[in-house]
Order: structure tokens, then C-alpha cells, then sequence
């Protein structure tokens, strides 16, 4: 019976193949793991829900809003005035001419999912009796209630200009909060 030693064979295409893929010492290595790591829990604690985060749990969550205008700065001025009410302007679709489509892909693409669509003055009343339709389905689709306000010319004469942001504030309480 023979029995046959193992052979090493040491030549320098076999050493590399044992040598670590990364020349780092233990501490770097650990280093590194611990930023990765860090990192993680960031991005871990970006997707956790802003409003989460922002409001303890005694306090309303935020609304969001989608604003059909033409004006963005009128958007801008409302979203300015709702937000510290509990209501964010998430989305301002600028639809010249309108179109229902894209209305009901804005809407289904927001988060979190409009509750209410404010339709600035550049619209007809016809084209509000068309968002107003295309948000009952996406409410009754996605179980949930909500609201189609029209800024008129009616209303925007009445109330003037500077007022429309205090307006739809108080249509947005009076149909989502019930105030």
C-alpha cells in the first residue's frame, strides 16, 4: 500500500487565489460595515412615512392635495396657506387643454393619494364636471373619501385674489374634516 503525500503546489497564480479579495485590515473592515450599516438605517428612515414622523399620533395626518392650475404660483400660494393646517399640495398638474387621462394617472401616482382636487380658475365649469367624475371613480377605486373644489370666477371675485388661499382652506376643512 502506498500511501502518497499532499502536494502544494506554490506558484504565484495559487498564492493569489488565497490572498483576501480586499486588502483591508480587520478595523477598516469594520469601519466600513458600520457606515454601510448607518447608511441602511438613513435610507431605512426616509421610506418610513414623513407624516409619521412629523405628527405624533394625537394628531391629524396630513391631506394631500392635487391642485389642477395653470398658475403654479397660485398653487404655490395655496399649498403655503393649507400646509400648516394639516393639507400639502402634492402635485400641481398644469393640463392645457385638460384631459381626463392625465388627471386620473396624476391621480392614481401620488403618495399619499390626493383626498381632494382643487381646480383653478383657467378651467370651465365643464371641465370641473369632468375632474369631478374622474375623482369619484378614483375614490371608489382606491376606497376613499374626498372632494373636487372649483376656484369660479364667481368665488375669486367675491372673496378676491388674496383670499383664495383662505377660501379653499375653508372648503378643504368643511369637506375633509368636517368643520
Amino acid at each position: 500500500m502506498t500511501v502518497t503525500k499532499p502536494c502544494f503546489v506554490s506558484t504565484p497564480q495559487v498564492a493569489q487565489i488565497h490572498r483576501p479579495l480586499c486588502p483591508l485590515s480587520t478595523a477598516q473592515t469594520k469601519l466600513i460595515l458600520t457606515i454601510f450599516a448607518t447608511a441602511c438605517l438613513c435610507w431605512l428612515l426616509i421610506i418610513v412615512s414623513v407624516e409619521t414622523i412629523s405628527y405624533p399620533s394625537n394628531m391629524a395626518k396630513t391631506i394631500s392635495v392635487l391642485s389642477l392650475s395653470q398658475n403654479r404660483m397660485a398653487a404655490r400660494s395655496i399649498h403655503d396657506h393649507i400646509q400648516p393646517h394639516g393639507f400639502v399640495i402634492s402635485g400641481v398638474l398644469e393640463s392645457d387643454p385638460f384631459s381626463a387621462k392625465d388627471l386620473a394617472l396624476a391621480l392614481k401616482v401620488l403618495e399619499p393619494r390626493p383626498q381632494a382636487v382643487v381646480v383653478g380658475r383657467g378651467y370651465s365649469e365643464e371641465e370641473a364636471d369632468q375632474v369631478r367624475r374622474v375623482f369619484v371613480e378614483y375614490a371608489h377605486d382606491v376606497g376613499i373619501t374626498g372632494t373636487v373644489i372649483k376656484i369660479s370666477d364667481e368665488v375669486f371675485e367675491r372673496v378676491g385674489k388674496e383670499d383664495i388661499p383662505s377660501w379653499v382652506l375653508e372648503q378643504l376643512q368643511k369637506h375633509l374634516r368636517g368643520d
